[in-house]
């Protein structure tokens, strides 16, 4: 049974996860544009690159699930030294911090507020990008496009049918289940081609010469290589948590020995995050 505390903490991070996962039809019915396997690999060619990721105990697990697999995942290659001193994550505790190689999809100098869907697709808002005025007026031209094929009486419906988070409308959602797929199907096709025929200003958008605390670069087929675990010997919550997710630390090494291909490093202080990052960050 969970302490009170820990249930407390577990039930606000589901819902944090919760609010800022949201299925395709929700991010595409805000015009939103899909990074896509298919996107990264034609901006990208397929590049490799070396990148980092930090999360919680309760996440390790998930990690794992990701290797090798088309499911992206948000990672940096900069970060504030303040922050990852730290060694904390989004909407996790932190203290699990991964160094990648993964096939890159979308490189940003800055953090993009990149958000999931139900397929493990990341989804961008133009809002959110900088430099958008590259792009805006083009992304308008195939919001026309996308207006012409699905109604915009029709697209209201849906946007309204998903407004609220946690009371949405599942009999209207089920009732339609035939048109959001084809809504779904159509608008990430059409989104890929219109992104790839404006690429030079698509790509326009993720630099900027403004500081930010850290930058973002979207991956998928990871690969874990060192792995940094920051262990709060200290702190009666964390530790009950290495016990409840795997029994002992040595047991949680030997999981996360199972799936790197380099060392597993424990540390008592987190400020040697820094180090770490550093010495292995393609120069």
């Amino acid at each position: 049974m969970l302490r009170y505390q820990e249930f407390i903490n577990e039930k606000e991070n589901n819902l944090k996860k919760l609010a800022w996962s949201q299925k395709s039809y929700e991010h595409a019915i805000r015009f939103r544009i899909p990074i896509t396997p298919k996107l990264g690999k034609l901006l990208n060619d397929s590049t490799k690159i070396t990148s980092f990721h930090i999360t919680g105990i309760e996440d390790i697990l998930n990690i794992r699930s990701l290797i090798n697999k088309k499911k992206s995942l948000s990672t940096f290659t900069e970060m504030n030294d303040v922050y990852l001193e730290n060694m904390s994550g989004i909407n996790t505790k932190g203290s699990v911090l991964f160094q990648f190689e993964a096939t890159l999809l979308i490189k940003a100098d800055y953090d993009i507020m990149s958000r999931p869907d139900e397929q493990g697709r990341r989804w961008v808002d133009i809002g959110d990008l900088g430099n958008s005025e590259f792009f805006e007026y083009e992304w308008m031209d195939f919001r026309e496009e996308i207006d012409k094929k699905f109604s915009i009486e029709w697209q209201q419906d849906l946007m309204y049918a998903v407004s609220d988070r946690y009371n949405v409308d599942k009999n209207w959602i089920k009732s339609n289940s035939i048109k959001i797929r084809e809504f779904i199907n159509f608008y990430i096709k059409r989104a890929e081609e219109f992104i790839l025929s404006k690429k030079q200003q698509f790509l326009k958008m993720f630099i900027s010469e403004k500081d930010s605390y850290w930058n973002e670069i979207l991956v998928n087929n990871i690969k874990v290589k060192d792995v940094l675990l920051h262990y709060k010997f200290d702190n009666e919550y964390f530790v009950e948590k290495v016990k409840k997710h795997f029994g002992t630390l040595e047991k949680l090494k030997e999981i996360l020995e199972s799936f790197s291909t380099g060392q597993i490093y424990v540390t008592f202080k987190p400020s040697e995050a820094v180090k770490f990052v550093e010495d292995r960050k393609q120069k």
